[in-house]
């Protein structure tokens, strides 16, 4: 198993996990529990890694190597914006939530500035 399909199924397992504790009767009250998590771990998507290889902004190999078995990786829309600052060679800073995927930006940073 690839470590982002592991990821989105932790993510997954987690979800089901934590909502087992109860269960909610009221439909009003249960779809804005649904709603509430759906939202909790949402980031603006940006393009896929395939978008960036094209675009040139991203190596071939890293595009081969950021893939699911289905296809290429989407990105955040803040892990583009990094790799586009990366690029060229301005500084910024990544502030998002948990499992955003801010180290991933650290990393492809410093790949694009080598």
């Amino acid at each position: 198993m690839k470590a982002f399909e592991f990821d989105h199924r932790l993510i997954d397992s987690y979800a089901r996990f934590s909502r087992s504790f109860s269960t909610i009767r009221s439909e009003d009250l249960k779809s804005e529990v649904d709603r509430q998590y759906d939202a909790a771990r949402r980031f603006l998507q940006g393009p896929t890694v395939d978008d960036l290889v094209d675009s040139g902004d991203l190596d071939e190999a890293t595009g081969k190597i950021f893939r699911f078995e289905s296809g290429p990786l989407r990105l955040y829309r803040h892990q583009a914006q990094s790799i586009a600052k990366a690029r060229a060679g301005q500084s910024y800073v990544v502030t998002t939530g948990t499992g955003s995927g801010k180290s991933l930006t650290r990393t492809s940073s410093a790949r694009s500035k080598m």
